[in-house]
């Protein structure tokens, strides 16, 4: 369970990996395969994953289960990670982080604390893991609807940490964002304005 300042009590369960068909439209406009594989944190009472409203799924996949509020899905993934400044000759050490792929609450549940509460627990699941770092691409509508920022939820921009399948020191065209992680938060996290 995780405390949240506005609701108190926030129970969040993990219910495993996952193996969710996404509709063509949100492939589309995420840039993605129409299969994700990931590991769920949810909040609320288990209902299959079309019944949901965010994220819309192909519905013949009613066996893949997700939070009647909301749920969190992420993977644990082996990385690169630039020990040196981008003016230095390049340095990188092997690390495991844990990949905030997307956060999805429902609509009427939104703006009470549930994000964080999932956020939360994944850092508590992950730092009980050995795992240092949470990674994320981004806060974008497709990923995290109406999440102000990242920096909300306790992460910092920093290029530190290359996505899987890019190789370290490979060349690139100036956008970095196309090679490394966008967002880094260190465990324990820390939320800003938040006593610890």
């Amino acid at each position: 369970m995780v405390t949240s300042e506005s609701e108190g009590i926030v129970r969040v369960n993990y219910i495993g990996w996952v193996k969710e068909q996404l509709s063509q439209d949100f492939a589309e406009m995420w840039s993605s395969d129409l299969i994700i594989h990931a590991e769920r944190l949810i909040v609320g009472s288990l209902v299959p994953a079309s019944e949901r409203r965010i994220f819309s799924s192909v519905p013949a996949q009613s066996d893949t289960k997700t939070g009647s509020i909301g749920f969190l899905d992420y993977r644990v993934l082996a990385v690169h990670d630039r020990q040196s400044a981008p003016t230095e000759p390049q340095r990188y050490e092997a690390k495991t982080v844990a990949e905030v792929i997307r956060i999805g609450i429902e609509p009427e549940f939104r703006r009470q604390g549930y994000g964080l509460a999932l956020v939360e627990a994944l850092a508590t699941r992950m730092e009980r893991r050995g795992v240092d770092f949470l990674v994320s691409e981004g806060a974008t509508e497709t990923r995290f609807p109406e999440l102000r920022s990242m920096a909300q939820l306790g992460f910092v921009k920093d290029l530190r940490f290359y996505k899987p399948g890019v190789p370290a020191g490979m060349p690139h065209s100036g956008n970095l964002s196309v090679m490394y992680y966008e967002n880094t938060a260190r465990l324990p996290l820390r939320i800003p304005d938040r006593p610890e």
